[in-house]
């Protein structure tokens, strides 16, 4: 690791950058993304550059053996897809970007795939656009914005459960229901669909986990909280 780190650092300043940025956003990673993403600023917030200018910042890279093209020149004369020569430079060029900004380059990475990309994009690529948000947990205070990563934690929670996996799908209800806990006042009040959504989904989830004494607990939430019979109607169905 340390010859890696050694390696890294030896990089153009621009080049180190887009590397710790390419390292949060995974082993393979393609030019469009990082034209919107760029790199990390002194704060951790992430900077838009021009895909030519990222594509010659990244040849350094490529010349150092740490990063290989896997597509051909387009009619830009530009290669659109890399991946990490292996996973050690990945985990090297992580180990470079402080502490105190992973938090946020992570947001904003997730913040820019969610305006980039198509509705039908962000339903393939809901996992790992959420995945990225939810780092930011700590450092998002529009209330607007966390009830919207609230709902898209309700829906990687859905996808999860449609597919089986349970524990994945209880991790991402329950960032859900702290993306919404951010509210002085009760989110029951305040956003009370999305609220009930989230809780309805965990009793169920919980009982497809076989854990009977959580669906009791979160089943207990629903029916004191909800404001009509029609809303209870879900965990009743999980109790029998």
């Amino acid at each position: 690791m340390e010859l890696l780190l050694l390696k890294l650092r030896k990089l153009p300043e621009n080049t180190q950058q887009l590397l710790q940025l390419v390292a949060c956003i995974g082993a393979e990673f393609d030019l469009e993304a990082l034209a919107f993403s760029a790199e990390p600023n002194s704060e951790g917030t992430v900077l838009k550059q021009s895909p030519k200018t990222v594509f010659q910042d990244l040849l350094a890279a490529i010349q150092a053996g740490l990063i290989q093209p896997i597509s051909e020149l387009d009619e830009n004369l530009l290669v659109q897809e890399y991946k990490f020569l292996h996973d050690r430079v990945q985990q090297a060029a992580y180990a470079l970007i402080d502490e105190s900004q992973k938090q946020g380059v992570h947001l904003q990475i997730g913040r820019n795939l969610l305006e980039k990309i198509s509705l039908e994009r962000t339903t393939e690529r809901l996992f790992e656009i959420i995945d990225h948000l939810n780092h930011g947990i700590a450092l998002a205070t529009d209330q607007a914005e966390r009830n919207e990563i609230a709902k898209l934690n309700l829906q990687a929670g859905q996808k999860a459960k449609a597919a089986i996996a349970y524990t994945v799908a209880t991790k991402y209800l329950a960032t859900g229901r702290e993306w919404l806990e951010w509210l002085a006042a009760s989110s029951w009040q305040i956003n009370y669909e999305l609220t009930l959504e989230l809780y309805s989904e965990t009793t169920e989830v919980a009982y497809l986990c076989g854990e009977f004494e959580q669906v009791e607990y979160w089943a207990g939430i629903v029916l004191q909280q909800a404001k009509i019979i029609l809303d209870k109607v879900k965990v009743y169905e999980v109790k029998i």
